[in-house]
């Protein structure tokens, strides 16, 4: 880690850094998750504003959004180091797959249930959640070799 010029002391940034990285998998994912849902509401808004037609500006916020989501989730949560073409591929996968499933799910949660649609999407959004962490850090961003940050005692997962 970087110490401040001089002082001998950790710089802010790496004291950041390292307790980003001591957080569990999980609360990261959780925490850029949290981000990735406001950076698609401010994208949405800002394209609706253009007075473009609903469904662009749901794309458009989707193509942010995945912008943004992609690389926090590679770097930030999952920490790879992997091949960026096949990871994003991978993600992208998952992503779709999951708003396919968020659709699907809210569809047979009403319809068949019977549950109101807000509870509806809140119960499959939890499913969504988990499902898209679990394939994710299986699929898309799967650790094949050791980085820097596995072999720093300092920077190791926080165990549960």
């Amino acid at each position: 880690m970087g110490d401040a010029p001089g002082l001998g002391v950790p710089s802010p940034t790496s004291v950041w850094s390292a307790r980003w990285l001591r957080l569990p998998m999980m609360v990261r994912f959780g925490v850029v998750g949290g981000a990735a849902q406001v950076v698609y509401l401010v994208a949405l808004v800002a394209a609706l504003a253009t007075g473009i037609h609903y469904l662009l500006a749901v794309v458009a916020a989707q193509v942010v959004t995945i912008a943004f989501a992609f690389p926090m989730h590679k770097y930030l949560v999952f920490r790879s180091d992997g091949p960026i073409r096949r990871q994003f591929l991978m993600f992208l996968g998952v992503w779709w797959t999951g708003a396919a499933a968020s659709f699907l799910g809210v569809l047979l949660l009403v319809e068949v249930v019977g549950l109101d649609p807000l509870p509806a999407q809140l119960v499959v959004m939890v499913l969504i959640a988990v499902w898209s962490f679990v394939a994710n850090s299986r699929l898309s961003f799967a650790r094949r070799h050791p980085t820097v940050v596995d072999q720093d005692p300092n920077l190791q997962e926080a165990s549960p």
